[in-house]
């Protein structure tokens, strides 16, 4: 199910009366806005307008029905995949992702795509992000591996290729573990023969000196992808990785990056060897200032006293005029902040001020007096816009704006 933002009580009981008449079928949820960036499920608090959370959404669906197997979110953009487990009806923990990259891809122009592999007769998947402009990987961290509850699935198959493990009496020598009923020694009773296409080869490596070396798996058919993860030790950086076959041609390589490389596996044994160099010295910068906000414009990223913080909205340019995340400056300045559905108006407090603006006005009220504003605050996907003077000044901070790397630099007065 793919549920938009904001879903309707209604639309969450479409969603159920279809989810409970189909308990074999396995269902994946998705919804616009589900999770927060620090793997929470969103909750009313986090939103500046009333709307469905992603708490509700999984109470409604998720926490009640066995067949809820994975659950996805978009809407708060991040770099990265957070995520997390809440049991289902079943109480099998299931694994709800984040996976919104439009932040970092309006600045960097990456391409961002999460991929899934689902694997046949396993609960096992690999979850990658992935820059489809640069054709790499994405951060190491966000290569891993999940478990995936399924429904409606017979455990009892067993047989093929001559056994399948988890059948009921098993097999013998002709490799009928999993087949029904035993079997002969040549596989044919509960399991056929297996076939030459199914036959494994050895994946060795080389004693690596200088580094940590593992492979996604110690025997590959001909024609599967292996997966090589190498971490160097400190002081090296990996150069390249040679895979040979048993006639010593080279095996092509690919670079994933983030220390991951992968190669087709040919028809016989091969061997891997890792070349590392030793990492050349690097001069370290120059020390971040510890007494400003940096934001840019069109990015999550931001810079918050010399602590990289990701917020989930970006500042933009609308009429010419630069408008901010409210909630975001106002607490990174200490102040507070508090919204009024009934008079569309944020207030925004700190220590004796009180600043309160009305969405879509072109004034705000500072301790009591008007001020006019050079352009209205807005809301835009749950989340309030300001102008980024009206929320510095009226803080007691100076506002700094650089046209050429569009950046907005906020120094609180001391």
């Amino acid at each position: 199910f793919s549920l938009g933002y904001n879903p309707s009580l209604g639309a969450l009981s479409w969603a159920e009366d279809i989810i409970k008449a189909n308990p074999d079928k396995n269902v994946i949820l998705t919804a616009h806005a589900f999770m927060y960036w620090d793997s929470t499920l969103q909750d009313p608090s986090d939103l500046d307008v009333p709307a469905t959370d992603g708490q509700e959404i999984w109470d409604a669906l998720g926490a009640k029905y066995p067949n809820v197997v994975l659950g996805l979110g978009g809407h708060i953009g991040f770099p990265d995949l957070p995520h997390c487990t809440h049991p289902n009806g079943a109480g099998k923990e299931v694994t709800s992702i984040l996976c919104d990259a439009q932040g970092i891809d309006y600045v960097y122009g990456l391409g961002m795509m999460m991929m899934m592999t689902f694997h046949k007769d396993s609960d096992k998947v690999d979850v990658n992000w992935y820059s489809a402009d640069n054709d790499m990987l994405f951060r190491e961290r966000n290569q891993f591996q999940i478990s995936v509850p399924h429904v409606g699935e017979d455990d009892n198959e067993g047989g093929n290729e001559g056994g399948n493990e988890g059948g009921n009496e098993g097999g013998n020598e002709g490799g009928n573990t999993g087949g029904s009923t035993g079997g002969n020694t040549d596989g044919s009773t509960g399991g056929s023969k297996k076939s030459s296409s199914s036959k494994k080869y050895s994946v060795d490596v080389d004693d690596a000196k200088h580094g940590d070396v593992k492979v996604s798996t110690t025997k590959a058919k001909k024609g599967s992808t292996v997966t090589v993860t190498i971490t160097p030790d400190e002081g090296y950086e990996v150069d390249h990785v040679v895979v040979t076959e048993e006639d010593g041609d080279s095996i092509k390589v690919k670079d994933l990056g983030n220390g991951k490389y992968s190669f087709v596996m040919p028809k016989g044994e091969v061997d891997i060897d890792p070349v590392f160099k030793k990492t050349e010295e690097k001069t370290e910068p120059a020390e971040e200032t510890k007494d400003e906000i940096i934001l840019t414009i069109g990015n999550i990223a931001a810079r918050v006293f010399g602590e990289v913080v990701i917020n989930d909205a970006a500042p933009v340019i609308r009429n010419e005029r630069t408008m901010l995340p409210a909630r975001f400056v106002a607490e990174a300045l200490g102040g507070s902040v508090a919204w009024n559905g009934a008079e569309q108006k944020v207030t925004i407090t700190k220590e004796d001020t009180t600043l309160e603006i009305y969405i879509g006005k072109t004034f705000a009220v500072v301790n009591g007096t008007p001020v006019q504003l050079d352009a209205p605050a807005y809301i835009e996907n749950g989340r309030t816009y300001l102008p980024v003077r009206l929320i510095a000044e009226g803080l007691h901070a100076a506002v700094v704006w650089n046209s050429e790397t569009q950046e907005i630099t906020i120094t609180p007065n001391k």
